[in-house]
């Protein structure tokens, strides 16, 4: 999935931390305890692990999970200054998106 494809759904964000607006309808996160499904209406989705039990909790008592995407960076294995730069620099788009909870993915 390109970057340029999923901005159809997130919005950009310029600074960090930052208040997400939803978004756009077809944006979605299916989840169980280990890993997720973003999907991204007819877009295509993409598959990843997650941070377990604890946000899997809270995507189901928020009902959404927050969705940070950037260009050229790894956000799991970069520091806070590099995802700032990032954001300053218009690689970084984020939304809420609607989040469902299974018991186990289909793989």
């Amino acid at each position: 999935m390109s970057f340029g494809a999923v901005k159809r759904f997130l919005r950009p964000i310029e600074t960090l931390p930052s208040d997400l607006v939803a978004a756009a309808r077809g944006a979605s996160v299916v989840l169980d305890r280990f890993a997720y499904d973003l999907y991204l209406s007819d877009v295509g989705h993409t598959t990843d692990v997650h941070d377990g039990d604890e946000f899997q909790t809270a995507a189901r008592t928020h009902g959404g999970v927050d969705v940070y995407v950037v260009d050229g960076v790894d956000p799991r294995r970069s520091s806070a200054e590099q995802l700032a730069f990032a954001a300053t620099d218009g690689r970084m788009i984020a939304g809420v998106v609607a989040a469902f909870t299974v018991d186990v993915l289909d793989s």
